[in-house]
């Protein structure tokens, strides 16, 4: 039984790596200059591999959590940009 299921395991391996991408993940803070404009500033950029893009912007919201070490990711940042690198790209 367990060769079995090592064997279904080994089989499964490579079609997970189709599943897995990466994903570039942008945060970016609106902040206001003393003439009273808008401006976006980006606060952190990352690579995150994950399955999909909800889960690519899930680990780069973690990610921004721990190195600013703070709880909640909207403390530094007011939006998160999830887009997916191309295989070539990368």
């Amino acid at each position: 039984m367990k060769a079995l299921l090592r064997t279904a395991a080994v089989r499964t391996v490579p079609d997970l790596w189709h599943t897995i991408r990466q994903a570039f993940a942008r945060f970016h803070k609106t902040v206001s200059d003393d003439t009273g404009h808008d401006h976006r500033v980006l606060q952190r950029q990352a690579v995150v591999i994950a399955r999909s893009d909800v889960a690519a912007a899930y680990a780069a919201k973690a990610m921004l959590c721990e190195a600013c070490g703070v709880v909640d990711w909207r403390m530094r940042a007011d939006t998160c940009e999830v887009a997916e690198l191309n295989r070539q790209a990368a």
